[in-house]
């Protein structure tokens, strides 16, 4: 049977590593135009991805430290406002989603 401390090792860090895999092919897609264009959105888009590979490279380490849990809730919190912010002005609803789903689920896991 395994401890809830590697159950929550395990969960976070698939998160983590599936955000950060949302987020490099985002930037991978779109590598031509969003760094010559829109580099606001590029730098964001650049620090999502390091804290999506920090939250699953802490879990690995660490799975239920603060800062674990900090990273979590920081990379939820800021997936489910990227979303809202797309349902808002319109655009990009189904690509923002997988992020949007995956940042509910790192807050559910954040919880104590």
């Amino acid at each position: 049977m395994r401890s809830r401390a590697s159950g929550d090792r395990v969960r976070l860090a698939i998160l983590g590593w599936l955000g950060a895999l949302d987020v490099a092919n985002f930037v991978w897609v779109r590598r031509h135009s969003l760094f010559q264009q829109s580099p606001g959105r590029a730098i964001g888009a650049v620090v999502g991805l390091g804290m999506w590979l920090a939250l699953g490279g802490a879990a690995n380490a660490a799975p239920r430290t603060a800062l674990t849990r900090r990273l979590a809730r920081a990379c939820g919190a800021g997936n489910i406002a990227l979303y809202l912010i797309h349902l808002r002005v319109g655009k990009g609803r189904l690509r923002a989603l997988p992020g949007a789903v995956l940042g509910a689920a790192a807050l559910l896991s954040s919880r104590n």
